[in-house]
């Protein structure tokens, strides 16, 4: 899911560089204001997303006892944390990314 949900990110930023660099520079504003609405707009968003990958998640699909929610939060942060390094450069690498 995290694989096509990157792929699909992909696809945006090759194809409409400018309105993707757009989107990633907004979610990492820092502008009090503009960045609690902007981050407001997205939790919500995520909340929505969660649930909906979340019931479609077999827990017999993972080892016994991992606690799968704090495992997808990981990769999340991981990923996140990953992307904010890319950006600090001055020019984004998306085969790098990829």
């Amino acid at each position: 899911m995290l694989d096509r949900g990157m792929q699909a990110k992909l696809k945006i930023l090759r194809q409409y560089p400018d309105m993707g660099m757009f989107v990633i520079r907004a979610y990492y504003e820092k502008d009090p204001t503009v960045s609690e609405y902007i981050q407001n707009s997205y939790q919500t968003y995520l909340k929505e997303k969660a649930h909906l990958t979340f019931s479609n998640l077999d827990p017999k699909q993972f080892i016994e006892g991992i606690d799968i929610k704090m495992m997808v939060q990981e990769m999340y942060w991981t990923s996140e944390s990953y992307l904010w390094n890319l950006m600090r450069q001055e020019h984004l690498d998306l085969d790098k990314l990829e």
